[in-house]
């Protein structure tokens, strides 16, 4: 079976989206060991999903009582934000894409899979995966940003903590 160039293009966006979203979810997990305070559970909290991890950020934040309010927020915000668009990828990444038939070359309809939350059949465009990229790209920096601001023990290097210089 042939790939059109569309196609193509359509999974070579699938796949930088799979990788921008990874990159978030690193980033969160750096959040989620600053709201904690220590490195203890980095190895477990690499086990957790996105959703997982954005939940425990969000229980966790809600305990600080030494974060600045204004960081709070922008946290607060962040983990809204990445909820949204990890519902966007689980689309993106379980659906099945097909192409629509009555539309243009560029424009597809995803197919519910067996691993689907619901599903819209509305025809979409590389341009919405594309797009999907972009944002979890710009979350990811503003990640590292909050991240750099609001949590110290991020900028130290773990061996420090045992008082090794």
């Amino acid at each position: 079976m042939n790939t059109s160039p569309s196609e193509m293009t359509l999974e070579c966006a699938i796949g930088a989206a799979v990788l921008e979203s990874a990159k978030a979810e690193d980033m969160l997990l750096g959040v989620l060991t600053g709201l904690r305070g220590s490195f203890e559970n980095v190895g477990r909290d690499q086990e957790l999903t996105l959703f997982q991890t954005i939940n425990e950020c969000k229980k966790l934040l809600e305990s600080q009582g030494n974060l600045d309010p204004k960081a709070s927020t922008e946290i607060s915000i962040l983990l809204e934000e990445l909820d949204e668009l990890r519902d966007k990828r689980n689309q993106v990444i379980h659906d099945i894409a097909a192409r629509d038939q009555s539309s243009s070359e560029n424009e597809f309809v995803w197919m519910p899979s067996i691993w689907a939350t619901p599903s819209s059949h509305d025809p979409f465009d590389i341009s919405d995966v594309i797009k999907l990229t972009q944002d979890f790209r710009q979350a990811w920096t503003r990640i590292i940003a909050v991240a750099i601001q609001c949590f110290p023990v991020l900028a130290k290097p773990r061996y420090w903590e045992n008082g090794d210089t």
